[in-house]
């Protein structure tokens, strides 16, 4: 993986040997090619969504070095979208890439109400984090026993942590993210009852909650969708289900994409993006609307576990992030590019 540097002024595309762009971060407060956060002028410009850092690659079956894979389609540990990046500020970390400030000591495993009221009696407006803001500080790299940056937070525990997402309808279940890599959880991102006791991470934003989208209809042919905040664009359809992970893999380089070029299949915390918190239930698929895509259907990230021959995959009916082994053909491929 090209390693990247931060830099004082707008980030440049650059090449890897797959010709997959990577980005660096932005670090000037006002530049063309970076819009400033509302609200936030003392952080930094929001640019993509966090990258999920994932180092190993795979062969669909073992671990192996991304170096040992190079002449077959991206994976995740190929290539870095937009660097997590950190500044520590006594009891406060500030996420240079999305603007918010989380709150270093985590609350012990509580109910959901419990977990909320934690967060509110903090100085300081801290509240419990959206589905999405607690996914954007997920860190998939290798030889961690938590799935988080501890230099950051090295006090989160290998556990799951409450977010402020209600499950769809149902007032007795909420969103939850599973940091803990040991504990060979199936599903990592997934709702929980109320009363089950969680952790307790605490956030606090300048104005509304960090969100994706909106999401708009983009590119030739009206076949594609551009989310607008992460910059990334999405085939509107699944591709046709693969054989395996490792087809699927090949799939979106092979698919066509007008005049792109550049498709890939997506990390775990990019697919986890495209769900809409509102349509999670067993009535509709769980993903923005102008996706096409039926209920029923999973599908494959690009990003493996640390179990040999397992790799992330969101249920587009419910909206939770699992695993699966790569040796089904049954999962489908949707094939993402950018951030631009």
């Amino acid at each position: 993986m090209p390693a990247l540097h931060l830099a004082d002024r707008p980030s440049r595309r650059a090449r890897t040997s797959f010709g997959v762009s990577v980005i660096a971060p932005c670090f000037t407060l006002v530049l063309a090619s970076c819009a400033p956060i509302a609200g936030l002028e003392e952080h930094l410009p929001y640019l993509g969504f966090p990258d999920s850092l994932s180092v190993p690659c795979s062969d669909g079956t073992m671990t192996v070095k991304c170096e040992s894979v190079r002449d077959t389609a991206p994976q995740d540990g190929h290539f870095v979208t937009a660097r997590p990046s950190y500044r520590i500020s006594g009891n406060e970390v500030i996420d240079s890439i999305t603007g918010l400030v989380w709150y270093r000591l985590p609350g012990e495993p509580q109910s959901h109400e419990l977990a909320t009221k934690y967060c509110d009696v903090l100085p300081g407006d801290y509240r419990l984090p959206t589905r999405i803001e607690l996914v954007s500080i997920l860190d998939f790299r290798a030889n961690s026993p938590i799935r988080i940056d501890t230099d950051a937070f090295p006090d989160v525990q290998a556990s799951a942590y409450w977010t402020s997402t209600r499950y769809a309808t149902d007032p007795d279940r909420y969103w939850s993210v599973d940091f803990c890599v040991s504990c060979m959880s199936e599903y990592i991102i997934r709702s929980d009852h109320t009363s089950t006791h969680v952790g307790a991470l605490c956030v606090k934003s300048d104005g509304e909650s960090f969100k994706t989208g909106p999401f708009e209809i983009a590119g030739e042919e009206d076949r594609f969708v551009r989310d607008t905040r992460t910059g990334l664009m999405w085939m509107k359809k699944l591709l046709e289900p693969a054989d395996s992970w490792r087809s699927a893999i090949d799939a979106c380089r092979k698919a066509p994409d007008g005049a792109y070029g550049d498709f890939r299949l997506p990390n775990a915390k990019e697919l986890a993006t495209i769900v809409d918190d509102e349509r999670a239930d067993a009535d509709a698929p769980a993903v923005h609307q102008l996706f096409e895509i039926e209920y029923g259907r999973q599908i494959w990230s690009s990003t493996p576990t640390s179990i040999e021959g397992r790799f992330f995959e969101l249920n587009a009916t419910g909206g939770s992030l699992g695993h699966f082994p790569g040796s089904l053909g049954y999962i489908f491929p949707l094939c993402v590019r950018g951030p631009d």
